[in-house]
């Protein structure tokens, strides 16, 4: 007898048979739960959860997935008609608004269609992730598939998208049932505060900054970062001086990511970063089994079989 978040975020995904999707073994799910530092499963366990830093990478998990930045700067390349010369895609971006005569409702508008802006819907990860008793998530992206996961549930997301208004609402108290959803660059309904091309990123970052609280985060709480990897580095180099310089001063902090190898390790071992070679749905669903809130929980066994079902 499923409740009525079962039923709607059936629905919402539009997947059928997700009761007969293979879950995974005993053993692939220990080893999802063995991948995950100890110290994370304490601070849930505590009652002390991480701030969730959630990249573009965490798109890959919606229904359809959603495009890569890489596959977005080939896909902005041919619309330009301009050849690879190595740059990012602010870079590709502000050659976009440029050609626009310096709209950027025309890079708003191309960033919805690529990225299927009312079409994509939340996939299984998304659900798990919010079904966390997380109190705090902080993001670059622009989609709203987090406010759409909250919906069928008995989360509210309550969005900012300045540092002083992050600030005021953490002193305004936390509860269980609200997430605080910090949003650095804006959103496809906040066009005042999107963050895409080369002039976004030097106004944005000259008058409003977020590294001070980034800092204080890092000096006194844990991360978990979702979605991001080496190649995200320049989106959020504005911050990495605060993970170098807290080493041996704070918790380490987690980044979930299937690009794992040695050079990587080593790379954000440097800036006090233990990485988790997973997909955002295989560490979710091992973070759900490891604090005991899969198996008791209809809506996250279906989220997981719809995560599972995507692979």
């Amino acid at each position: 007898n499923h409740g009525s978040g079962f039923r709607l975020l059936k629905s919402e995904l539009n997947l059928v048979g997700l009761e007969h999707c293979a879950m995974p073994t005993y053993q692939v799910l220990q080893a999802w739960q063995d991948a995950i530092p100890i110290s994370l499963i304490s601070h849930f366990r505590k009652g002390d959860p991480p701030v969730v830093f959630v990249g573009s990478g965490l798109g890959m998990e919606a229904v359809p997935k959603l495009k890569t930045s890489g596959q977005l700067c080939v896909a902005l390349r041919e619309f330009l008609n301009t050849p690879d010369k190595g740059e990012g895609l602010a870079e590709l971006l502000q050659y976009l608004k440029n050609q626009e005569a310096g709209s950027l409702r025309a890079v708003t508008q191309w960033l919805q269609e690529q990225l299927l802006f009312g079409t994509a819907q939340p996939g299984g990860a998304h659900h798990l992730l919010l079904s966390l008793p997380i109190r705090e998530i902080l993001t670059t992206n622009y989609d709203l598939l987090l406010e759409d996961a909250a919906k069928p549930s008995a989360k509210t997301i309550h969005t900012v998208s300045t540092p002083n208004d992050y600030r005021n609402a953490l002193l305004n108290g936390k509860h269980s049932d609200i997430i605080l959803l910090g949003r650095l660059h804006g959103s496809f309904l906040d066009e005042e505060h999107i963050v895409a091309t080369t002039d976004d990123y030097n106004k944005r970052y000259d008058k409003e900054d977020w590294s001070d609280l980034f800092t204080d985060i890092v000096l006194n709480r844990q991360f978990l970062f979702i979605g991001y990897s080496l190649r995200d580095f320049n989106v959020w180099s504005h911050y990495v001086t605060s993970l170098y310089k807290s080493r041996g001063h704070s918790w380490p902090h987690v980044m979930v990511t299937p690009h794992s190898s040695q050079h990587a390790r080593r790379f954000w071992d440097a800036y006090n970063i233990q990485l988790v070679p997973l997909i955002a749905s295989e560490f979710l669903i091992g973070l759900h089994s490891a604090l005991g809130t899969l198996d008791n929980n209809n809506d996250n066994l279906l989220a997981a079989a719809a995560a599972r079902h995507k692979l």
